[in-house]
């Protein structure tokens, strides 16, 4: 929401919010200013996600390199500010990261900090310009969080590990998983499922799922998916395709089978067993 007018009263100020083409609103009533607004060149982000003690010029250089990712990536965002809560974070945190106690950081602290802000902003930026259907179409709008979440590692970290610097120890070495780099641990948790027979369709209502599947194993499925689609059919279809999509359908209700048209119409290949199979 936008401030348009703010009066100080006797014992109150009254301040006036108004907001256009919004999806959803969140408001935060706190005695103390915990957000923290940095200005990009589109947008402004403001969060008060856990910081983990970074300097507030490290802060800065990284929400404006994902403001610009996000400006590349998706066009222009539709409002003045782009809202990153802690309260978010909590609800669908970097899994990995989260299970970790304190005292061990394999990890630097600004790819952790850093991986935090590009979540929610993704996630947040796509639910308030993408209007699917929460329930039963959530696995797209999951899926490109998740798709670009790997071509941002893939482009800034390449060569970050799935272990992080616990993959250099020597008792960790012989085993595979000091080998994995970082994005591979998106098709590890959707295979865990799989394996042992819980995987779960991703066009199954929402509140039909796993708790697993719900949080972490369809959502990385989704994305690993659309990395595999986009090998398959070559030549940047698909992320032309989901950015074509997220621009022609910005503020406007779609669907799932509009984006499963849209794609088709770009490649001459059978992609019907991708859909099929969701």
């Amino acid at each position: 929401m936008d401030v348009i007018e703010r009066k100080e009263l006797a014992n109150a100020r009254s301040i006036k919010l108004e907001g256009k083409d919004r999806v959803n609103t969140k408001l935060f009533l706190s005695k103390r200013a915990d957000f923290n607004t940095i200005k990009g060149d589109n947008f402004a982000i403001v969060s008060n996600i856990d910081d983990g003690g970074l300097e507030i010029i490290d802060k800065v250089l990284i929400n404006e390199k994902i403001s610009k990712f996000l400006l590349k990536t998706f066009d222009k965002y539709p409002h003045e500010k782009l809202l990153l809560t802690q309260i978010d974070y909590d609800k669908d945190p970097v899994y990995g990261l989260n299970f970790l106690p304190n005292f061990i950081k394999p990890y630097p602290d600004n790819f952790e900090y850093e991986l935090k802000i590009l979540k929610i902003a993704l996630h947040n930026y796509l639910e308030n310009t993408l209007l699917l259907n929460p329930r039963k179409e959530q696995w797209l709008l999951d899926g490109i969080q998740i798709y670009y979440t790997i071509n941002y590692v893939d482009e800034y970290y390449p060569k970050m590990k799935f272990l992080g610097s616990i993959s250099d120890y020597w008792a960790v070495r012989p085993f595979h998983a000091a080998d994995m780099k970082f994005n591979d641990k998106y098709t590890l948790a959707y295979m865990l499922m799989a394996r042992t027979n819980r995987d779960q369709p991703l066009t199954m209502a929402k509140d039909s799922l796993l708790k697993f599947n719900k949080n972490i194993a369809n959502k990385y499925k989704a994305g690993v998916g659309l990395k595999y689609l986009d090998e398959f059919v070559n030549g940047d279809v698909v992320e032309n395709t989901i950015e074509s999509f997220l621009k022609t359908n910005k503020l406007k209700p779609t669907s799932t089978k509009a984006f499963e048209k849209l794609i088709k119409s770009k490649t001459n290949k059978d992609i019907d067993w991708f859909f099929l199979n969701t």
